[in-house]
């Protein structure tokens, strides 16, 4: 959540040194333009254990990260990476097991189980994404819902299923069979895969926007013509392979 309003969703991410916030650009960035839409966001995540409703929360100052060479922001894929935690701090490693948050980064309330991190283990690059798999989609689509009939917490991630339709060679982008609307923006697409072992979840991107569906309505008789967009039901994700680029730099 961003002090000016707007909310978005993302992931952890961690390798064996760092702990990152993946997101998509869009989400704290300004368009196209390298500057951050509102210097202070506020985290909120919660444990891998269901029973465990405390939440995780963290705010962070954006600006000094930024400063500190903390956020990563990839140049032509929609996505971004923020390192909030080092195994490191002022060159002496943290006990083992342990992370230390980096300056803009304070841990306001913390569960007992933890944040869920994505391990680079169970992360899948475009390549090797299989058409018909299905797929989960995690986050939080604020927009939904109505103020005055509140049927959905907005602090609580929502789960949607549907396939892989389509590789988009042509713009590296993973085509789903699953809707997603504002607030979605950032959350991982988890792709599952079938073997003798049973069924693994590999993370194979990030949720970047959804396909509207157009209908055009034409006065003739007037010389004027109206557009009607819609949500057709699929959406987009940006694969991992920008991300991995991004954590290396």
């Amino acid at each position: 959540m961003l002090r000016t309003g707007g909310t978005g969703s993302g992931f952890f991410l961690n390798t064996t040194t760092n702990v990152y916030l993946v997101t998509a650009r869009h989400v704290l960035m300004d368009g196209q333009a390298a500057s951050l839409q509102c210097p202070i966001a506020e985290l909120v995540s919660y444990s891998g254990d269901p029973d465990d409703r405390t939440s995780n929360r963290m705010l962070l100052d954006l600006g000094l990260l930024f400063s500190n060479k903390c956020v990563n922001v990839h140049k032509s894929s929609d996505v971004m990476a923020i390192k909030l935690f080092t195994s490191m701090t002022n060159g002496v490693p943290c006990p083992r097991g342990q992370m230390a948050a980096l300056p803009g980064v304070a841990v306001v309330q913390a569960s007992s189980n933890g944040v869920v991190g994505v391990k680079l283990g169970t992360v899948k690059r475009y390549d090797d994404v299989l058409v018909a798999n299905e797929v989960y989609l995690f986050g939080n689509p604020s927009s939904l819902g109505i103020q005055e009939q509140p049927q959905l917490d907005p602090l609580r991630p929502l789960l949607r299923k549907g396939i892989v339709a389509a590789l988009n060679d042509k713009s590296h982008s993973i085509v789903l069979d699953c809707p997603a609307y504002p607030g979605s923006s950032g959350g991982p697409v988890l792709e599952v895969e079938s073997d003798r072992d049973g069924r693994q979840m590999r993370v194979i991107g990030v949720v970047c926007q959804f396909v509207p569906s157009a209908e055009v309505w034409v006065n003739a008789s007037n010389g004027f013509a109206n557009r009607n967009l819609s949500n057709s039901g699929y959406s987009i994700a940006t694969p991992m392979d920008p991300v991995l680029e991004l954590i290396r730099q």
